[in-house]
């Protein structure tokens, strides 16, 4: 009988345990779903012309929670215009407050985080058009699809800036078959180098 119980206690520890981690997983996932759709939240909002750390302190007022370091980022210095919002997403509402600054938000939790928009450089794409017989091909026409086109220098090179992205580029030239490359991939502050082959 002693043997018999142990196993019974053994078992229904294992069994309050795993309904414990249930109620709590389900806990959490249910918190994050809600959360989630902080910026799809629509409110109705007045906002009167004056300084954005006025509209930050309208928006607190409806149980928005923001975070923001006060001491880096002079919202008293920093202007909105007036505008009535009525059961708009708090998405445009924000876009709204923070247009024009260098200032941009994101939803973490139950939060809006304030943060500088991080300035978005560029990257490169360049390389070289060859013949089939590896000679430069002056001239070449090489076009970004949906963006910029360049041609291709005395010795085959190209050049192109682009904002960072996936692109298709298609290469030219009279009298030799146009090829087609798929998903070249372009990250800010990097140079991407392809060599083609147009033959």
């Amino acid at each position: 009988m002693q043997f018999n119980l142990y196993y019974f206690h053994f078992i229904m520890r294992i069994f309050m345990l795993s309904v414990v981690s249930i109620l709590c997983l389900t806990e959490v996932l249910l918190a994050s779903g809600a959360n989630a759709q902080l910026l799809q939240k629509k409110i109705t909002l007045e906002i009167q012309e004056g300084s954005i750390a006025e509209a930050v302190k309208n928006l607190e007022s409806k149980n928005i929670l923001i975070a923001y370091d006060a001491a880096k980022y002079d919202l008293n210095g920093k202007k909105v215009s007036a505008r009535h919002f009525s059961g708009r997403p708090l998405r445009e509402v924000l876009a709204y407050v923070f247009r024009g600054t260098d200032l941009d938000f994101r939803e973490t939790g139950a939060y809006i985080i304030l943060e500088k928009k991080v300035p978005q450089t560029p990257g490169r794409v360049s390389g070289t058009v060859y013949d089939e017989r590896g000679l430069p091909l002056v001239g070449a026409n090489v076009r970004v699809i949906g963006s910029k086109s360049a041609q291709t220098g005395v010795d085959g090179t190209y050049n192109m800036e682009l904002h960072a992205g996936t692109y298709v580029v298609e290469i030219s030239y009279i009298s030799y078959k146009t090829q087609r490359v798929q998903e070249v991939k372009v990250e800010a502050d990097h140079l991407r180098g392809s060599c083609f082959s147009s033959v």
